[in-house]
């Protein structure tokens, strides 16, 4: 595969530096989904981060499947809050059931022992099914942005929406390989996995780039 003869790992983890030297642009004046979104970001990096370091202290990788567990949980969390903030009513209730099932994983995961094995699968049970989830639901709320507003490419929320549902509905499929008997082939896929988060974060920053004044999101 040729996106294989590049180092799309170490660009994918440092492709998320565009998004956020563009947040920094107005973080201190920013309302809360934006705040929230810088914080998520960093999280985002840090977690990449910690992932390059065990890579080389293979020791620690146990630490790095519960911190990849919990980020994508945190993940879900942010990614429905998004969605509920800019949805009707039905679609802000449905992302709210997300939310509640992605706080119950991250309080039953300490008390359902350290098996390595187990821990992996049951992670990317859990992304598969938050990652469909969300693709449904934020594909819904960019069609309410495209039905209200008469330039929706202008709108920031609409480009980190539209992010998020990229980046939900085009990698699902590779979590549900993971937790079946395809681990390997997904193993395999996981290449298409980074140059998605590539393709993600492009969406982030224009959306960042096309932010000029916040405008109060009620909760």
């Amino acid at each position: 595969m040729i996106i294989t003869a590049i180092p799309i790992r170490e660009i994918s983890t440092l492709a998320i530096l565009v998004p956020l030297c563009l947040a920094i642009r107005f973080i201190l004046t920013a309302d809360t989904p934006y705040r929230l979104f810088f914080i998520f970001l960093l999280m985002g990096l840090a977690t990449d981060l910690f992932g390059w370091y065990v890579s080389s202290h293979m020791h620690l990788l146990t630490a790095l499947v519960y911190v990849s567990t919990y980020y994508s949980v945190l993940e879900s969390l942010f990614f429905t809050r998004w969605i509920a903030w800019h949805s009707s009513r039905t679609i802000k209730t449905m992302a709210r059931v997300v939310t509640v099932v992605s706080v119950i994983w991250i309080i039953f995961l300490p008390f359902n022992g350290i098996a390595q094995f187990g821990t992996l699968v049951r992670l990317t049970l859990f992304d598969a099914f938050y990652q469909t989830a969300v693709s449904f639901l934020s594909g819904f709320a960019l069609l309410k942005i495209i039905e209200q507003e008469g330039k929706p490419f202008t709108k920031p929320d609409f480009w980190i929406l539209a992010g998020i549902f990229i980046y939900c509905f085009s990698t699902f499929f590779v979590f549900v390989l993971k937790s079946s008997v395809a681990q390997e082939f997904a193993d395999k896929l996981w290449p298409i996995h980074n140059l998605v988060n590539i393709i993600t974060y492009m969406f982030y920053s224009i959306g960042l780039y096309v932010h000029k004044s916040p405008e109060k999101i009620k909760s």
